[in-house]
């Protein structure tokens, strides 16, 4: 697929030596009880998953309470950037070849899993279904699913041109994913309504951060697999 494949030495740096730190909402989603209803608290040992784990940084967190972490990347050049991260870090982390829709883990392995700015790179309902399917095999029952993703006012997503519903092609000739399909969804109720099809106990919130130069919004959302 094309989209893998732009993940390679071109377009990203092997090169970094800039640590990077965890997504702020994602934190307090997890480690408070103050915004989201529904709370599971995380132990030591617990098997946590990051995919698209990149710079390894939304798993820093998961690192000083003791859990055990695993990351996928969509490419070898990809998995190495993360390699080179986890020495520098001195992070224990199994960094493995996947994505959304290709989890190469066992059935109910993963009490957290984190699947951060990446379901929007699925181009159609047809292959999100698919990839939350996948990640419902390897959560474990009662294991707790966190998903963020581009909402309506976000400036990828404003440079972007629809397509037909749901599904918008990238037209910033600068960003090097340039005419690529995306997947963007259009409400909390929406979502609601696809992932209720896997998971429980969903709730969605809506980060908004504006800036002079562009502006930043995303749904956070939260749910569970039954026990």
């Amino acid at each position: 697929m094309a989209k893998v494949k732009i993940w390679n030495k071109k377009n990203i740096s092997l090169k970094s030596k800039v640590k990077h730190y965890p997504i702020t909402s994602i934190s307090r989603s997890i480690f408070s009880k103050n915004y989201f209803k529904n709370y599971k608290e995380v132990k030591k040992k617990h098997k946590v998953l990051d995919i698209g784990t990149y710079y390894l940084n939304n798993l820093l967190p998961f690192k000083d309470r003791g859990c055990k972490l695993f990351g996928v990347e969509t490419t070898k050049d990809a998995v190495a950037l993360s390699k080179l991260l986890r020495k520098k870090l001195k992070i224990k982390c199994a960094i493995k070849l996947g994505s959304n829709q290709d989890l190469r883990f066992k059935n109910n392995y993963f009490d957290f899993i984190l699947s951060l700015n990446t379901i929007h790179y699925e181009d159609s309902l047809a292959n999100v279904n698919l990839a939350l399917k996948e990640i419902y095999r390897v959560l474990k029952p009662g294991g707790c699913l966190m998903v963020e993703t581009n909402a309506p006012n976000h400036s990828f997503k404003l440079n972007a041109k629809k397509y037909k519903k749901n599904i918008y092609i990238q037209k910033n000739k600068k960003d090097f994913r340039f005419n690529q399909k995306f997947f963007y969804f259009e409400t909390k109720k929406e979502i609601i309504k696809i992932f209720s099809n896997f998971f429980y106990k969903i709730e969605v919130s809506l980060v908004q951060e504006k800036y002079p130069k562009r502006s930043l919004a995303f749904f956070d959302i939260k749910c569970f697999k039954k026990n």
